[in-house]
């Protein structure tokens, strides 16, 4: 077998490992995901108290939360990733 396909091989296991669920993982997700909730909202909380008028509005708001969803996203989600 080829150094190549050898590699190939090892991608492509890692791979599906990396897809199985297992408690352990979901249970990381789920902490991850309510620390995540928590930090956003408190961010958002805080921009409230100190009266910034952008974030008073709802669109504004769900705004935030997507670009802070999408900054996280990787780390939330690293146990979903084949270790390289």
């Amino acid at each position: 077998m080829s150094k190549k396909k050898k590699q190939r091989k090892a991608q492509k296991k890692a791979r599906a490992q990396a897809l199985k669920l297992t408690p352990g993982k979901l249970i990381r997700l789920t902490v991850k995901s309510i620390v995540f909730a928590v930090l956003v909202s408190g961010l958002i909380a805080v921009l409230l108290l100190f009266d910034v008028d952008l974030i008073q509005q709802r669109w504004a708001q769900l705004t935030l939360m997507a670009v802070c969803y999408i900054a996280a996203f990787p780390v939330v989600f690293s146990e979903f990733r084949p270790k390289s």
